[in-house]
């Protein structure tokens, strides 16, 4: 007991000698507290006005350093290209400025797969027409590219007359797939795109396999802009298993081009590279000669350079550039047999 009270006296005794100083320490620190305090107070009441009623006006990002977000392109997703257009429009040639946001992912060589999703593609549709002596519509409705239609039409005609049969059946075209397909075709959508059927003599409509008399269609698409979008032997590219009855419109001549070279077409928009406008590849059909070239896309727009008689095609190959073909004379598909 002696020794709390010892304890309690001495403490005492500290505190009175040392009370003024101690005092004087806990009134700065109490000061510097209350004016941290009333500071944080006044900042944050201060902020939320400014954001409550801050109006800004203007754009203050530089446009060398962003894209607008719906911009799939940026300069760093475009490759290195040596495709660099003379300086002065070649004699006969006119230039065509695309804005690539708008058309990069536009036209039948449009790549539509697991890595490149479809983009704008519901421009430039038809009806596809009911047409019983030459071909089935397993819908009332569809809709197709008004660029490839009359080439279908003219290949289920000469497959008509060819092999006397009119028991194709046209189905997956856009106006379907839009609810039903996309994801298992989502190529469709672009409007290039049909599968076909065959109305069995039996009266059931059973799967298109390429053989017996329907495998005409097989062998001669190509010369109406047709492929078999995902052939045999190439399913490690194109990501799809062998499908006979997916047909694919790609036009003339990159048809008869992607046929003669064993390409699908993941290879023949990669393979189409080599070729500038000034040295293009040259393919003859008949007696047509076409020329192709490819662009890359640059941003935010691409000048290509086509033929003043507007003889020509374009289309974006819906990642980063543009395939351009024309020719001395209109290409078409094959005369009709009647015509023959």
């Amino acid at each position: 007991m002696k020794i709390i009270k010892k304890i309690l006296k001495s403490v005492g005794s500290f505190f009175s000698k040392w009370k003024k100083l101690l005092l004087g320490i806990i009134a700065c620190v109490g000061t510097v507290f209350t004016i941290i305090g009333l500071d944080s107070v006044r900042r944050k009441v201060a902020g939320d006005d400014f954001v409550l009623y801050k109006t800004i006006k203007g754009d203050f990002k530089s446009s060398s350093d962003s894209m607008p977000e719906d911009n799939i392109l940026s300069s760093d997703s475009l490759p290195d290209s040596d495709n660099t257009f003379p300086k002065e429009i070649p004699f006969g040639f006119s230039d065509v400025v695309l804005t690539d946001t708008e058309n990069i992912g536009k036209g039948s060589l449009a790549l539509i797969n697991s890595q490149y999703a479809p983009m704008s593609f519901y421009t430039g549709l038809c009806p596809v027409e009911p047409d019983d002596g030459n071909y089935i519509l397993n819908s009332p409705e569809m809709l197709i590219s008004e660029d490839a239609l009359p080439h279908l039409k003219d290949m289920l005609y000469d497959y008509n007359f060819y092999t006397e049969k009119n028991n194709i059946v046209i189905y997956n075209t856009t106006e379907e797939c839009n609810s039903l397909y996309t994801s298992v075709y989502p190529e469709n959508v672009s409007g290039y795109s049909i599968d076909i059927a065959v109305n069995s003599s039996y009266g059931e409509i059973i799967q298109y396999d390429g053989m017996d008399a329907e495998g005409w269609i097989s062998e001669n698409c190509q010369n109406y802009g047709f492929v078999t979008r995902f052939p045999e032997g190439k399913e490690d590219i194109t990501g799809s298993e062998y499908s006979p009855y997916h047909f694919r419109y790609v036009g003339i001549p990159h048809a008869m081009i992607m046929t003669e070279k064993n390409m699908c077409l993941e290879e023949y928009t990669e393979y189409i590279k080599d070729y500038t406008f000034e040295n293009p590849l040259k393919y003859t059909a008949g007696d047509t000669e076409y020329s192709v070239y490819y662009s890359s896309a640059g941003i935010p727009s691409t000048t290509l350079y086509v033929p003043e008689s507007g003889d020509y095609s374009i289309s974006g190959n819906n990642y980063d550039g543009y395939i351009v073909s024309y020719s001395s004379e209109t290409a078409s598909a094959p005369e009709t047999a009647e015509e023959q």
